[in-house]
């Protein structure tokens, strides 16, 4: 009878073992992950950063090291690259090999992921003052943000109503 449950038991251990340690290095997340957290993160934040956004940078991170690459037109924005990347978290080291150069002109044609967060924030702002206004019908006005140009569309049907409306930079602030 022994020998039987051991018999039965002997795998049952076994198995819960296996099951017991994976899920404890299942835990942790691979050094692979982490690097690709810490450089998305990274990049993400050059992406938002109006000063970065349009340079040639690019990221990799290997076991908290950082290596920045690419070209930008003023040192200060090789310093604020290195800064960035030091203020992630796990990162150690960071060897910027940005190169500078002054007649550098960062590719702007295109509107960036950082230019429409801007364009966003600008037309939920005016949203925001629009619905607030004692004077306005926020729900008549349509907002719309283009490279930092906010155009208004809609009817009011007084002139204080109006008056808010025609400096729609202050609005935005």
């Amino acid at each position: 009878m022994n020998n039987s449950i051991r018999k039965l038991l002997t795998p049952a251990i076994a198995a819960s073992l296996i099951v017991m340690s994976s899920s404890c290095f299942a835990a942790t997340p691979s050094q692979e992950v982490i690097n690709a957290r810490q450089e998305t993160q990274i990049w993400t934040t050059y992406a938002l950063s109006p000063y970065l956004r349009a340079n040639d940078i690019k990221v990799s991170v290997d076991a908290g090291k950082a290596t920045l690459t690419g070209t930008v037109e003023e040192d200060v924005n090789k310093d604020l690259a290195t800064a960035i990347a030091k203020g992630v978290s796990g990162i150690n080291d960071v060897d910027n090999k940005i190169e500078v150069l002054a007649d550098y002109k960062p590719n702007a044609t295109a509107a960036g992921y950082g230019d429409r967060i801007d364009d966003l924030t600008i037309t939920s702002t005016v949203k925001s003052k629009l619905l607030w206004s004692k004077f306005t019908d926020s729900q008549s006005i349509k907002v719309e943000t283009e490279a930092g140009k906010v155009t208004l569309t809609g009817t009011a049907d007084t002139e204080e109503a109006k008056e808010p409306l025609k400096n729609s930079q202050n609005l935005a602030k």
